[in-house]
């Protein structure tokens, strides 16, 4: 009896994990993989924060908490649609921090069954911009530049074959000595094909509302939450309602 129990137990407790170990491709055909691997690395960018100094109100409206929580999720979606939709977070520190903002890239890798090198699922770049010259110096925002969609975890279908990103970034960062984290709106990404898409490159839509950065601040790493949706199933309207309320 407790035999059974015991495997009864495993079952439950794998269960889970193992409905996570899914992938579907550009064909909509559902596969398994082995393990996954989720990066979030940087690189140094060429933006130059030479503005004028920010007003005391600006500088104020800063957020003075470190808090790494994120509000986008999809624990508000009934289960019938859970299979449609996918969640994928991370945060890393950002070894080079200087005065220039870095370049952000994630990337989820997977490995497939029976093979042991990892290959590309999913990448996407944000690349820090200034927004501007005087006061507007010191402002910069991030623009979603790349987004490469090969495998995902959400399921697809030939009725609804693309899928849907809100993607949520935190940028933790120091002034002065003290560490502050900036908490910013989420990115909303419709329409999205299985394949390379370097449009994006080229629409300034795809970006954050304006940062303000202190002189002499450096960011220290960063933090990230990406829902990834099927719009048949799962608006991303529905995400971001999550989030404002």
């Amino acid at each position: 009896m407790k035999n059974i129990l015991l495997l009864l137990l495993v079952v439950l407790l794998s269960g889970p994990a193992y409905s996570q170990k899914r992938f579907y491709d550009a064909n909509h055909q559902k596969n398994d993989f082995t393990s996954e691997e989720i990066d979030l690395s940087f690189e140094a960018s060429q933006v130059n924060l030479a503005g004028e100094e920010i007003a005391p109100v600006l500088a104020a409206a800063i957020p003075l908490v470190l808090d790494f929580g994120f509000k986008t999720t999809t624990k508000i979606l009934e289960k019938k649609v859970k299979e449609y939709s996918a969640e994928y977070s991370k945060y890393n520190s950002y070894l080079g921090a200087s005065e220039f903002p870095p370049i952000i890239t994630f990337s989820r890798t997977i490995t497939f069954e029976k093979k042991t090198d990892l290959v590309p699922a999913l990448t996407i770049k944000l690349e820090p911009k200034a927004a501007g010259a005087g006061l507007l110096g010191r402002y910069i925002y991030y623009q979603v530049t790349k987004l490469d969609l090969i495998y995902s975890a959400a399921k697809s279908t030939e009725r609804f074959p693309t899928l849907d990103y809100t993607i949520e970034l935190k940028l933790d960062y120091v002034v002065d000595g003290e560490r502050k984290n900036l908490d910013l709106k989420p990115i909303v990404i419709s329409s999205v094909k299985y394949e390379v898409n370097p449009f994006l490159s080229k629409k300034s839509t795809y970006r954050t509302e304006f940062i303000v950065l202190p002189e002499k601040s450096m960011i220290l790493g960063a933090s990230i939450k990406i829902v990834e949706t099927n719009p048949g199933k799962v608006r991303a309207e529905k995400i971001l309602s999550a989030w404002n309320e």
